[in-house]
């Protein structure tokens, strides 16, 4: 499900989408405190107008979300069988016992070490089944603790929604209620771009 780059030529609104991804990979220069880094990625996915849509709506890719006039960005859905918009979604959720909350997250599926360091600690949540390429294993989100407060993100609305549901079933009462931020990076591209032609 993860494409490659295709040709420059091919790269157009009409024949294809951006795929934004984030990859989780071990460190060249590797330590016990900071074993892996994270990478993002973008590539031009090319859909010609009879493929099935990117949306899994089943449709042809000409009659659904095929637009002539600017990119669409997309990136896959938890569940492997289709991608979303990209609109970057977090959440920040009080913590009392850093420790606890840590010991709980290191027993995740699939929650990859990025950095473990005392009263701080990151982790990139893979896919599961995971989906490995050169470049590393793709990352769903990224979650990250402190002393006081425990954060994530995810790029699309469908992998916040599981990537939070991950969370609340480790650690349950370990934390708060939750703030939510939202952001679509998307429409701002587009309003930036409309304001530059006028």
């Amino acid at each position: 499900m993860i494409p490659n780059f295709e040709a420059a030529g091919d790269a157009l609104p009409e024949n294809g989408v951006i795929v934004v991804e984030h990859y989780w990979h071990p460190r060249l220069r590797a330590t016990p405190q900071h074993p892996a880094e994270n990478t993002s990625m973008a590539f031009f996915r090319r859909l010609r107008v009879a493929d099935k849509c990117w949306c899994g709506s089943g449709k042809k890719f000409g009659k659904c979300h095929r637009r002539a006039d600017d990119w669409t960005f997309v990136t896959l859905d938890p569940d492997q069988r289709a991608s979303s918009p990209i609109v970057l979604y977090e959440r920040q959720y009080p913590v009392a016992d850093f420790e606890k909350t840590r010991a709980a997250l290191m027993q995740g599926e699939g929650f990859a070490v990025v950095l473990d360091a005392p009263q701080q600690a990151t982790w990139s949540v893979l896919a599961v089944p995971i989906i490995e390429n050169e470049i590393g294993r793709l990352s769903l989100g990224t979650v990250e603790l402190d002393g006081q407060h425990l954060h994530f993100e995810a790029n699309s609305e469908k992998r916040f929604e599981w990537l939070n549901a991950q969370i609340e079933r480790l650690l349950g009462d370990l934390i708060g209620a939750g703030i939510t931020h939202k952001a679509d990076p998307q429409q701002q591209f587009h309003r930036a771009l409309k304001g530059r032609e006028r």
